[in-house]
């Protein structure tokens, strides 16, 4: 999954004129990517001639099934 973050704060126009300021995630939570609009916002294609978003990478954590081995030692006293 692809993620942006905010560089020039704007108006979403196409998000009900949502107010995006720097240093946020582009699109905020529960909005869908528009992978076109992301593409326009991260170029000079954009209404203000400018990009407004960059594209981050972030590393996803697989999470490996940690098999854990118990070894039942079952130690037997000798009753005297």
């Amino acid at each position: 999954m692809r993620k942006f973050v905010v560089i020039k704060d704007f108006k979403d126009l196409k998000d009900n004129g949502y107010i995006y300021r720097a240093g946020d995630f582009y699109p905020r939570e529960g909005v869908e990517l528009d992978e076109d609009r992301a593409e326009e916002l991260a170029s000079d294609k954009s209404r203000r001639k400018e990009p407004l978003i960059v594209e981050v990478l972030v590393k996803e954590e697989k999470q490996e099934e940690k098999k854990t081995t118990k070894k039942s030692t079952s130690k037997t006293k000798a009753k005297k």
